[in-house]
């Protein structure tokens, strides 16, 4: 009788396994339920969130600038204060020297770039009457008037000239009017790169200190990364601008076009501005050259020349030092400076790369938007 009970006595406790299954998953099922709910309205806090923090970027930019600019003033003359070290100079001297020798420069720069601006503005007239004379030589030759909608009135064209030329000497006014702005505010910038240089080692030590002890090796590891990464890009761009507006330089100057120097340093400020920077420092002095010279013979030779040092430069000699260790897609590169030149400027411009490897490498540390950091990459890494 017992071995036929046996069945019985299992039998409620096997009928109530799918009963308890069942009540199990429901939790799952409904918390599933609920983060598909919330996802769209996480996703629309998150696009608020990010207008929200650009508003205020744009807002505080006159404060932002001059702090972000002397942070990756910093990261530029950490090496050479590194390579004084190594001599045993203490850091409390090779400092302020540094910072001197920046003024010095900034001021150098102040008046080539003054000087040539007031030169600038005392030949406009004569630039402006050779372009007038330029565009009769091809209208005589070519008969334009017509194709290009104007009447064959003298003072159609003198406002259409008048026109052009306003705009390229706009253009020229507003780029060294942002660098005129930068040494105006050079006692600021430098005070604020002394005080980041002489605490970056506690600021570090303090990250990891504020983290748990699971999360301070991975704050020191993206913390080194941003460092060599960042380190590495401006030394190199810097050294690769200084050899292209040097060049740049030279050859104006051996050609004999007017304001050589200006046209140099141009190069070097310009070429920090990624993809398009190093067109438009070669684009004015290109034109300049048809204005200063009679016939084409000598501006096709500045426009070749030009455009061969900017070609092996940027396609061939920094792409090969530079490498890919920052590892950024070429669209998101486009954005980046786009954004950046709206939100602040020139100086975002200048600052948009390392901006965005700073923040593809702070991605890559956070769970939640490690895709956003592979979305960023031109090519893919190991998984990590």
């Amino acid at each position: 009788m017992s071995d036929s009970e046996e069945p019985t006595a299992d039998t409620p406790s096997s009928a109530t396994e799918p009963v308890d299954s069942a009540a199990a998953s429901a939790p799952a099922e409904s918390g599933a339920t609920l983060k598909q709910t919330l996802q769209p309205v996480v996703m629309l806090l998150g696009i608020l969130t990010a207008i929200c923090v650009a508003a205020a970027l744009k807002a505080t930019a006159g404060v932002l600038i001059p702090l972000v600019l002397a942070i990756f003033i910093s990261y530029a003359v950490t090496p050479l204060t590194n390579v004084l070290s190594s001599y045993r100079i203490p850091e409390v001297l090779t400092l302020p020297v540094i910072l001197l020798v920046m003024v010095g420069i900034m001021f150098l720069l102040d008046l080539v770039i003054v000087s040539t601006v007031e030169d600038l503005s005392e030949r406009a007239p004569e630039y402006a009457e050779q372009f007038q004379s330029m565009i009769d030589d091809i209208d005589a030759k070519l008969g334009l008037r017509g194709a290009i909608g104007l009447g064959g009135g003298e003072g159609e064209e003198s406002q259409l000239v008048q026109s052009l030329f306003g705009a390229a000497t706009d253009l020229t006014a507003e780029i060294f009017g942002t660098a005129l702005g930068f040494v105006a505010n050079l006692v600021l910038i430098l005070t604020y790169t002394a005080f980041i240089m002489t605490g970056r080692r506690a600021l570090a030590a303090n990250l990891t200190r504020a983290v748990s002890h699971e999360k301070a090796d991975e704050v020191r590891d993206m913390l080194k990364q941003i460092n060599q990464q960042v380190q590495r890009y401006i030394g190199v761009k810097t050294v690769v601008s200084l050899a292209t507006g040097i060049l740049m330089g030279l050859t104006l100057w051996a050609f004999g076009v007017d304001f050589a120097l200006f046209w140099g340093l141009l190069g070097f400020l310009l070429n920090y501005i990624p993809n398009v920077g190093s067109a438009i420092a070669a684009i004015l002095p290109i034109v300049l050259s048809l204005l200063q010279f009679d016939g084409l013979g000598r501006p096709l030779a500045v426009a070749a020349t030009l455009i061969g040092i900017q070609q092996v430069i940027g396609n061939v000699i920094e792409p090969a030092v530079q490498g890919e260790r920052l590892n950024l897609s070429p669209i998101v590169v486009l954005f980046s400076l786009v954004f950046f030149a709206w939100l602040w400027g020139f100086w975002g411009a200048v600052l948009s790369v390392p901006l965005v490897a700073s923040l593809k490498i702070f991605f890559y540390h956070v769970p939640s938007l490690k895709p956003l950091a592979v979305m960023m990459e031109k090519t893919a890494q190991q998984a990590k």
